[in-house]
């Protein structure tokens, strides 16, 4: 069996044996796959996972690769949104969970939060804790200001008259005038990175330290961004435009609809988890829960694979016939796959790996995917 790590966000990281997937799991266009494991004591148990979902998509039958999971790991896209105070956070909090009604003590100054706020659920706010921290970076940003300063107010001496007077006003309004409630920037003080975010230190410093608490790096978070979402593209039909013609009706498939990039922070504010295969692929989870068996048919079914698992021997790979020196050509590639050289290159590329280094391992990969891809084009024609 394949080992499998999970790390939960409450707990420790946890390993298991991964058993297999759940018969139905391709049987609806809404994927909430259920995979069998086993924990270290020999416990028959499952993981519920479940992709994010946004109307009007709809998921593709069977996203998931054929290759079994390695890790399932506690992970988001965006940083929690922050506010000024817990006062604040309060009131969030109590209108994601019971609407304007939970919120009426505001006094009338709350600010409804936008729709991804409210999915995501979680808020930060600066406790005394984070102020020195708070105060080191706004130094930091003022020195920053301040150098900037100096060189704009350098570059008047390349002005004259009308413009070059306009440019001075401009720059003091920026950098020493207070405007609309706010002091110029090199008067920010940590009030007012508390309260208005100023410079946006505060969101900052928090979401900082809420990724460092968690284990998780915000560099990483912003490059799964658009893994994610093209991802989305892939795995989903977005709508369907239904054409009439002379042999009926033609659908096609439409990528993007109205509003989409006012969905897509939606989107993002679902994952909870991302999940590792083991040919590096990854998708991103809206939910994973650790349950025990539920139904009869759930205990049934697992009793089959570890049979199926029990007996099954392995069936001998046609890469044995050749040199045992772990890698092989592109030309012996394409022979065994039967597929061109472009496509061997371009599923290459898909997957981060060099056509000009591949493994045996990965070769039987390829063979894998395509077997399956026969399968469900044959099971679902």
């Amino acid at each position: 069996m394949n080992k499998m790590v999970f790390l939960d966000w409450d707990g420790p990281e946890r390993t298991f044996n991964f058993v297999g997937w759940n018969a139905g799991r391709a049987a609806g266009r809404f994927l909430d796959s259920t995979a069998f494991v086993l924990d270290d004591k020999g416990r028959h148990l499952a993981l519920q996972l479940r992709l994010p979902f946004l109307k009007p998509a709809f998921y593709q039958r069977d996203p998931f690769p054929p290759h079994a999971p390695t890790r399932i790991e506690r992970f988001r896209l965006l940083p929690p949104p922050c506010r000024r105070s817990q006062a604040e956070a309060d009131d969030f909090l109590a209108f994601v969970k019971g609407g304007r009604a939970g919120v009426k003590f505001a006094g009338g100054h709350f600010t409804p939060p936008a729709v991804w706020e409210a999915i995501y659920g979680g808020i930060l706010f600066p406790t005394p804790k984070d102020e020195p921290e708070l105060e080191a970076t706004m130094k930091h940003w003022l020195e920053a200001q301040g150098h900037e300063y100096k060189q704009r107010k350098a570059g008047l001496a390349n002005l004259e008259g009308k413009e070059r007077d306009d440019e001075e006003r401009t720059i003091e309004e920026v950098y020493n005038m207070p405007r609309l409630g706010c002091a110029g920037l090199l008067h920010t003080t940590l009030a007012l990175v508390k309260s208005s975010n100023a410079g946006g230190i505060r969101d900052y410093v928090l979401q900082q330290r809420w990724a460092k608490e968690h284990r998780l790096d915000l560099r990483d978070m912003a490059q799964d961004k658009e893994a994610l979402l093209r991802r989305w593209r892939e795995l989903t039909e977005v709508g369907v435009d239904v054409r009439p013609t002379k042999h009926g009706t033609l659908s096609r498939r439409i990528q993007n609809w109205d509003g989409w990039h006012d969905k897509e922070q939606e989107l993002l504010a679902l994952v909870t988890y991302r999940i590792h295969f083991a040919d590096s692929r990854r998708y991103w989870l809206s939910g994973c829960q650790l349950r025990d068996l539920q139904t009869v048919e759930e205990k049934r079914e697992l009793d089959e694979l570890l049979s199926a698992r029990g007996t099954e021997t392995p069936a001998p790979s046609a890469l044995e016939a050749l040199p045992n020196d772990g890698f092989v050509t592109v030309k012996q590639a394409t022979e065994l796959l039967g597929r061109s050289d472009r496509w061997l290159r371009d599923e290459c590329k898909n997957r981060g790996w060099r056509s000009t280094e591949l493994s045996l391992g990965k070769v039987e990969d390829l063979r894998a995917c395509l077997k399956k891809e026969f399968f469900l084009a044959r099971q679902y024609a």
